[in-house]
């Protein structure tokens, strides 16, 4: 079958569009996280063909762009974005500016996740899979409280993780301060999350029995509007593990890989592992979510699909949740594929609140000394700064022969970055 040339979209805003969360514009003076998030192009370039064509707000950084290219062969065109009001809702801002043109170069839509948004602009450029698209299934299988259910259901005790989904028709039996305190003196420590929170984001940890009005208002809102709310025990993690597949439209499943996810206690994405020896443990993955799997065929979704895992700390893996879309670790195992000739890399986004911008070159001389002092490859897979003066963001694939020196190493560049800034803002406050 032919393959059209294709728009790769990083709607990275998928989930909060799937919760309803506002769209918000960016000023010049603020301090936007998204900003960075908008011009990151980088976590879809190693899945793109030379023909297709990836959506941009501004040119890639001319050194980092020769540099990829020489590394994998060719680059896909960029199109640059350039909305009057640039905001945290990619398909909002590709809707709002004139770019009916761009329809001709592709006939494909490949987006971060699908959404109703991503829909609606993939009939307008008339994608040839629009068809195939199902936005209750989407809905259905990115929701929590979907994760919550099969894992209850379907899976046996050691992968299930004790959780409870409230609905709307709940709160009439019992208030709902009573559930979460009943499940909390079950279960210890709990989480209460939104069905479409991401990385963190609408999700609450509760150690004590013992909720402000604000936070029963806000979750009794979560019931309302997203239909429910999902209570999960916190659990003691070792490792955070993510199984990546692609699911064919005739429903063929191809099993990718197993990733190393890495991140913050209250969610935050710090980077994400890929480990040759590890393929050999997907297979047997795969086996023990065959039932989830199954379920998710059987629906008619195909395309992107990641699972993630935990380890607790008593030796147990558990599913977490269910992604029907593309992950930072499929990106991480693509870049790991297209350029990584040691048998680890870890893939990580970098974002420096600066106040003042680092140099590039000084960046670049750092990296290049790192790599010399540690013997590891290093990558520098974006440069993004903020015009703003607030903000940098550095992406970077680095290559090892072992875990704990690559982190060794992104922790005394992080050091670097870090201390550099400083000196450069007592520069400037004593200039």
């Amino acid at each position: 079958m032919k393959q059209h040339p294709r728009l790769w979209v990083y709607n990275y805003d998928f989930e909060f569009e799937l919760a309803n969360e506002l769209r918000v514009y960016r000023d010049q003076s603020g301090f936007y996280p998204w900003f960075f998030l908008n011009r990151s192009w980088h976590v879809l370039l190693p899945m793109a063909k030379a023909s297709d064509s990836i959506l941009a707000y501004e040119e890639p950084h001319a050194v980092v762009a020769k540099d990829l290219e020489k590394k994998l062969g060719d680059l896909p065109h960029f199109l640059v974005l350039k909305p009057e009001r640039e905001s945290n809702a990619v398909f909002e801002d590709l809707v709002s500016q004139h770019t009916s043109s761009w329809h001709s170069e592709c006939r494909g839509l490949s987006p971060w996740g699908w959404s109703q948004k991503a829909i609606s602009y993939g009939k307008m450029m008339g994608s040839p899979e629009i068809g195939k698209v199902d936005v209750q299934t989407i809905n259905w299988l990115n929701s929590k409280k979907t994760s919550c259910t099969l894992r209850q259901e379907i899976l046996p005790e050691p992968l299930r993780i004790p959780g409870k989904i409230i609905e709307g028709a709940d709160l009439k039996k019992e208030a709902l301060e009573k559930t979460v305190t009943r499940f909390m003196q079950q279960h210890g420590h709990v989480f209460v999350k939104h069905p479409y929170g991401s990385a963190g984001k609408l999700s609450d940890v509760c150690v004590t029995p013992h909720f402000s009005d604000r936070k029963i208002r806000k979750w009794k809102n979560w019931i309302r509007v997203a239909g429910g709310i999902v209570l999960e025990k916190s659990v003691s993690i070792l490792q955070e593990w993510s199984v990546q597949v692609q699911i064919d439209v005739d429903g063929f499943l191809h099993p990718l890989a197993l990733t190393r996810l890495f991140s913050t206690p209250n969610g935050n994405y710090l980077g994400t592992l890929i480990a040759d020896a590890d393929q050999k443990r997907l297979d047997s993955h795969i086996d023990s979510l065959r039932p989830v799997l199954n379920k998710i065929v059987e629906t008619g979704y195909a395309g992107p699909l990641g699972i993630d895992l935990i380890e607790t700390t008593a030796g147990e893996i558990k599913l977490l949740e269910i992604n029907g879309r593309l992950t930072m670790g499929r990106t991480a195992f693509e870049w790991h594929r297209r350029i990584s000739e040691m048998p680890f890399s870890l893939f990580t986004n970098l974002i420096f609140k600066t106040g003042q911008f680092l140099d590039f070159k000084v960046t670049m001389d750092r990296i290049r000394n790192a790599e010399q002092q540690h013997g590891f490859p290093v990558t520098l897979l974006n440069f993004v700064q903020d015009v703003s003066r607030n903000g940098l963001l550095i992406s970077l694939l680095i290559e090892g022969d072992d875990p704990h020196n690559i982190w060794r190493l992104l922790d005394n560049l992080k050091s670097f970055l870090l201390t550099f800034q400083e000196l450069e803002n007592i520069k400037y406050l004593n200039s």
